[in-house]
């Protein structure tokens, strides 16, 4: 199937966690790695605890911000719009003790004794960093999942949601809250899903209970100003199953779904492509990951966020930059190539630009105002593409730009 359309407004964004450029890398690893940080424009996030962040509030009123200031700092030196994920929450909020952190349970969520105390905090943050405007309520649902019942638990989701977005928009009604952050979960086929929906496709089907998060949500929330969810492209059952470049069009589904229901802005707080245990190169990670891209692009979405820009000790596939720890890192990859080419088509802001998706073959190219363009072939094979400059032969799972 092949369409084209008219790109709306799109903003990427990268998500910090357990290691990125932080202050005791090299210094030269470092500094490399904000030049293509500011490059790239667009948003960065960072959650409030772990995730590279000790705990805000070990005790009711004792602060330590000391990690999340540094995480704000280079967001702020590195040019980007800052956004704040509020997760996860201090251990005497769910049930722990003062003045003690268990990392263990780092993904369970606080006490309904303890939601206001969690609005508070962050309020407080929201005081701290005047200049950080968007916020994420939570991570996932983590540590929200009913087992009794075998699904989300949104109801007190929604009222930890409604405190936080109450304790914000207190603070400042310009910031701009959103969530449930809930994860688009799918499956090969109705026969396996234990709750299946009726949205499907060639990816497979797409589970019940994270869209009733969302309507529950939607329906219940005191207000929101965009929609926060993630997934993962594959079937959870079988995720080498699918073709990766067919498996994108799950984001262009999940996209109608939310359309049909809501205005509001789609942030893609994660979003994944790749199966696990598959054995890629980092050019077919980038080329599905700019497939994705694309996909999210054309069917609406405003943003996506890519977890972890920096590359981890044992894997450089999907990240924006290397390593900074060790001398010489900081050096940009090819997704962080990919999607500067991306945001050069994209330039200046909300200018037109217009997107071509051929999933079947793998092949996406989107044409900018400027007459920029990139192409993208996330197939398995060399394709001819047809560009503004010409037909260009391009090899499989590569991406090229002019």
């Amino acid at each position: 199937m092949t369409t084209t359309a008219p790109v709306n407004q799109f903003t990427f964004g990268m998500t910090h966690t357990q290691h990125s450029a932080d202050a005791w890398g090299d210094p030269t690893a470092v500094s490399s790695a904000r030049s293509i940080a500011k490059s790239l424009g667009g948003f960065q996030d960072q959650a409030i605890m772990g995730w590279g962040v000790t705990n805000p509030e070990p005790a009711p009123g004792v602060f330590d911000f000391t990690d999340l200031d540094r995480r704000v700092a280079f967001m702020r030196s590195s040019g980007a719009t800052p956004v704040i994920t509020l997760a996860g929450a201090p251990d005497w909020m769910k049930g722990g003790r003062a003045g003690e952190t268990d990392w263990s349970k780092i993904e369970v969520a606080p006490t309904v004794a303890h939601y206001a105390d969690f609005a508070a905090l962050a309020a407080k943050i929201a005081r701290r960093y005047p200049d950080v405007v968007h916020f994420m309520v939570w991570n996932e649902l983590k540590g929200f999942f009913d087992q009794a019942n075998n699904r989300w638990d949104a109801y007190h989701y929604t009222a930890l949601y409604n405190a936080v977005y109450d304790a914000l928009k207190a603070v400042n009604p310009a910031i701009a809250v959103g969530g449930p952050y809930v994860v688009m979960d799918s499956w090969t086929s109705a026969g396996v899903a234990s709750n299946p929906s009726n949205v499907s496709g060639l990816w497979g089907v797409l589970d019940q209970r994270p869209l009733d998060v969302v309507t529950y949500w939607l329906a219940h929330a005191h207000g929101a100003d965009f929609v926060a969810i993630d997934a993962a492209s594959g079937p959870r059952d079988a995720p080498a199953s699918v073709d990766p470049a067919v498996a994108t069009e799950k984001f262009a589904a999940v996209d109608a779904w939310l359309r049909a229901r809501t205005r509001l802005p789609i942030w893609w707080a994660e979003f994944y492509v790749q199966p696990r245990g598959a054995s890629w190169t980092r050019q077919h990670q980038a080329s599905v990951q700019l497939f994705a891209l694309l996909q999210m692009q054309r069917s609406g979405a405003a943003a996506a966020f890519l977890w972890q820009p920096e590359a981890s000790a044992s894997s450089e596939l999907g990240a924006v930059w290397t390593q900074t720890a060790t001398l010489g890192g900081g050096k940009r990859l090819p997704f962080g190539s990919g999607v500067a080419a991306l945001e050069r088509v994209l330039a200046p802001a909300g200018s037109a630009a217009q997107v071509t998706i051929d999933t079947r073959r793998g092949i996406a190219t989107i044409v900018g105002s400027s007459g920029l363009w990139l192409a993208v072939n996330a197939g398995g094979a060399a394709q001819t593409v047809t560009t503004p400059s010409g037909s260009v032969t391009l090899g499989s799972r590569l991406f090229t730009a002019g």
